[in-house]
This record gives structure tokens, C-alpha cells and sequence, in this order.
């Protein structure tokens, strides 16, 4: 089939998390005694307690139904569905314990970017790291933009950055960037680990070449219908990357952007 004046439809869409409410705060991290507790005892001693009494405060039920709701089930960083998850620290405890049950200060991730990759690393352009400043701790649970001014973390915050103006992708579900926080999130959280991009191009790319090839296989003599199709399948996979309980919108929104549109032409064009 060839085609002089191939059409599709393209829709962009926003990846950014949305920010967590400050009034939707748990009440297990928000004015809870016991909280406040290890919180000052972590404060006084200047150094994050490893017991399971400091560690289970940030992992109380309903902080974990708020996450689950809010995060849609999805690894802030990879954008993979995930059944079992972390409660992240954005900034790590080992030098922030201030921040250990602050709210912007704690993300859902799963297991493989969070323990096995990222761990304790964030690293800052700024020299200076903020130091506990007691003044700090009646904005505890909004210190992240302040602190972000004032250190530049390297490392992308999915609720306060737009992550996807710096990132590129291929068709096979690499991902790229030639921005310093975009190279640095990148290898932080191993976003390029091969068991994660072969699962962006099956599920993603694969499928929807599928279903292209499927349309100009049965529409290949009528080249109007065929267009017809293939801007409804445009549209449904711009819808579907407009849903936040999808996996991978940045990798869907990339490549609504600039793969796709090359991938149908080639295809229209054999």
C-alpha cells in the first residue's frame, strides 16, 4: 500500500505525578504521638535509628492504602505495575533523618529500582547539603521544594519534576537523555535494566504494531478506510497513555510523539 498523504492523529498527554495533597496527610504520619516520638528521639540523636519501632512508622496501613490510591499501584520511577512495593525515601535517611516520615519526602516504588538500584545514592550539583534546621520542623511534611532550591538533586522527584521534557526512547524501550539529572536518574534507578525495556516493547510497541498490521493487512485495498482505522487506533492508544492506571505513559507518550508516525508511514508505504 503507498500512500503521498498519510495521516494520524497525535494527542500528548502529561506523565507527571500528581502531588500528594498536604491535607490528605495519614493521620499515622501527620499528628500522631507515637510518630512524633521517633521522629524527636531520630532528631536528637542526629542519626536515623535502624529498629523496626522507627521503620514501622512510615509503613503503617493507612499510609499504605494513600500510596496504592495515589500512585495507582505503579513504581514512581520505572512506571511498572507492581504488586509489592517500598515506601521510598526521596531524600535517603542515612542523611536526611530528619525527613524520615515526611511526606514529600516518601514515594511508592518497587523493589528493583529502590533496593536493588537506587539504595541510599542522591547526589546534588549544589555543594552544600541542607543540615537539620529545627525551624524546618513545623513545614515537615513540605520541605522538598525548599530543599531542591537550595541543594539541585540530580536525581528526578516524580511529584515536583517533569521528567519526560528530558527523557528519549527507542522502539526496543530504551531509554535515553542527555540531560545531567536525566542521565543520573537513569542509572540511579537502572531504568535501561533489560528485563525492564524488553517489557516496555512487548507491551507497548509490540502490541500496537500488532494491531497496525492487523488494520492494513484487512483494509489494504481501500486506503481511506485503512486511514480511517489507523486514526482510530491513534486515538485509542492517546486515550489509553491519558490513563494513569497504565504502565509506562512517558515510554507511550515518546512514542505517539516520534516513533509511531515513522512506523506507519514505513509500514503504509511497503
Amino acid at each position: 500500500m503507498q500512500s503521498k498523504d498519510t495521516k494520524y492523529r497525535l494527542l500528548s498527554v502529561m506523565v507527571q505525578v500528581p502531588r500528594k495533597s498536604l491535607t490528605e496527610i495519614p493521620a499515622s504520619i501527620k499528628a500522631n504521638q507515637t510518630t512524633n516520638e521517633r521522629r524527636n528521639e531520630v532528631i536528637e540523636a542526629k542519626v536515623f535509628i535502624k529498629e523496626n519501632i522507627y521503620r514501622t512508622r512510615y509503613k503503617q496501613p493507612d499510609l499504605k492504602i494513600s500510596f496504592e490510591t495515589h500512585y495507582k499501584n505503579k513504581c514512581a520511577y520505572c512506571e511498572q505495575y507492581v504488586e509489592r512495593w517500598d515506601i521510598e525515601h526521596y531524600r535517603p535517611v542515612s542523611k536526611y533523618y530528619w525527613l524520615a516520615y515526611s511526606w514529600d519526602n516518601l514515594i511508592f516504588a518497587c523493589p528493583t529500582c529502590n533496593q536493588d538500584s537506587k539504595k541510599e545514592q542522591f547526589e546534588i550539583q549544589n555543594a552544600t547539603q541542607v543540615i537539620y534546621d529545627s525551624k524546618d520542623l513545623s513545614n515537615i511534611h513540605n520541605l522538598c521544594s525548599k530543599y531542591n532550591q537550595q541543594e539541585k538533586p540530580k536525581l528526578f522527584h516524580p511529584e515536583f519534576d517533569q521528567p519526560e521534557e528530558f527523557l528519549s526512547f527507542d522502539a526496543k524501550g530504551n531509554i535515553y537523555s542527555e540531560n545531567i539529572r536525566g542521565k543520573y536518574t537513569i542509572k540511579t534507578c537502572g531504568l535501561n535494566r533489560e528485563k525492564l525495556s524488553t517489557r516496555r516493547k512487548e507491551l507497548v510497541v509490540d502490541d500496537f504494531i500488532k494491531k497496525l498490521d492487523d488494520i492494513i493487512f484487512i483494509t489494504h485495498e481501500d486506503i481511506e478506510k485503512c486511514l480511517i482505522e489507523i486514526d482510530k487506533l491513534i486515538n485509542d492508544f492517546a486515550k489509553e497513555s491519558k490513563n494513569q492506571k497504565k504502565e509506562f505513559l512517558a515510554f507511550r507518550r515518546y512514542l505517539l510523539k516520534n516513533i509511531f508516525p515513522q512506523i506507519i508511514i514505513q509500514k503504509m508505504n511497503k
